[in-house]
């Protein structure tokens, strides 16, 4: 009687070994699948994240080079209006009865 006790016994753990192992490796499984979205999704996070820097930075060089684009018109003016009080000045002096 105690060897069938103890067949008992043996088989007992040995279903409950094979069904926590079963369960182990769907664990594993989940845990594997979970990772594989968990670092799609770290890809995508980062891509988005590039893509906006990559934003940022474009829209502050369109920023510096409308600046400059300003900046190269105000001396632009400023020249032609030197150019032209200098063409007033030479047109002035280039008169008959003019007297510097």
């Amino acid at each position: 009687m105690a060897s069938r006790s103890l067949g008992a016994l043996t088989l007992d753990i040995i279903a409950r070994t094979g069904g926590m192992r079963a369960g182990m490796d769907q664990a594993a499984r989940i845990a594997e699948d979970r990772s594989r979205k968990i670092e799609r999704s770290m890809r995508r996070l980062g891509t988005a994240i590039t893509g906006a820097f990559a934003l940022v930075g474009g829209v502050a060089l369109v920023r510096k080079i409308v600046d400059a684009t300003i900046e190269q018109e105000n001396v632009i003016r400023q020249l032609e209006a030197r150019i032209a009080a200098r063409r007033v000045r030479s047109s002035a002096l280039s008169l008959p009865n003019y007297k510097v």
